[in-house]
């Protein structure tokens, strides 16, 4: 089925849902039953579908809420993607840190916006 995020490889059509879908439980470890990471993937593929250069998280999230007419309090929302992310799995987390970002592990690069920039870069 083709979306809105597909994009086109040498081998085959890949989603963009299907890449962050990998990126975030298979590279970063994320749990996908955890509401926080559910809420992390569909903030994430909203903010590419918008405007990925310029964006701050606690406007995005609002708007994201909404937009999606979900009716939860975006500093909850904003503290169950925080939780999601620091409850990752560690060993996989650090395994793929550099794969994911470029850059050797380090707790600086962990936090909400800056993972949402990386995963939105690899998709591009």
């Amino acid at each position: 089925m083709k979306t809105e995020y597909d994009v086109l490889t040498k081998d085959k059509e890949i989603s963009c849902s299907e890449i962050v879908d990998d990126i975030l439980y298979s590279k970063l470890g994320l749990k996908p039953a955890n509401n926080g990471t559910r809420y992390l993937r569909d903030l994430i593929l909203y903010i590419y579908k918008k405007n990925p250069y310029e964006f701050g998280v606690d406007k995005e999230i609002q708007l994201f809420l909404k937009e999606r007419r979900i009716n939860q309090n975006y500093k909850t929302v904003k503290s169950k993607m925080i939780y999601a992310i620091n409850n990752a799995r560690k060993d996989k987390l650090k395994e793929n840190f550099y794969y994911v970002f470029k850059t050797d592990y380090d707790t600086y690069f962990i936090s909400l916006k800056n993972i949402i920039k990386a995963i939105i870069n690899m998709v591009e």
